[in-house]
């Protein structure tokens, strides 16, 4: 592929950990409105709201990796590649745990067991 071309790939997946950062971010305020004062958070919901501002490093450690990758070698083929996958499925796995983490908080569970 051309260097333009792995320009803009690099690019976009930046962007789009950005937005996953972004988005957690707003998640994470959006959601905590919603529980009121003194309910304890679950300890998965804890660590991603005490850990999103650390998320905001993938974005900056994929382009800088990238970067350097573009810069330093003549044919960068499969490191780029791992950079570019690590970015896309660092986005989708954070956005997804800090849903699953929010909503786990409202699922009631009943115990039915006769004795």
């Amino acid at each position: 592929m051309s260097f333009r071309v792995q320009v803009v790939r690099l690019l976009a997946a930046t962007l789009i950990a950005t937005t996953a950062c972004v988005f957690v971010s707003f998640y994470n305020w959006a959601s905590g409105l919603t529980v009121e004062r003194g309910v304890p958070l679950a300890a998965i919901t804890r660590h991603v709201v005490e850990y999103c501002p650390y998320a905001y490093a993938v974005p900056v450690l994929v382009l800088g990796a990238g970067i350097a990758l573009l810069r330093g070698r003549r044919d960068p083929g499969i490191a780029i590649e791992i950079v570019l996958a690590f970015a896309w499925i660092a986005a989708f796995a954070w956005v997804l745990l800090t849903i699953w983490s929010w909503q786990i908080m409202r699922i009631e569970i009943m115990n039915h067991v006769r004795i």
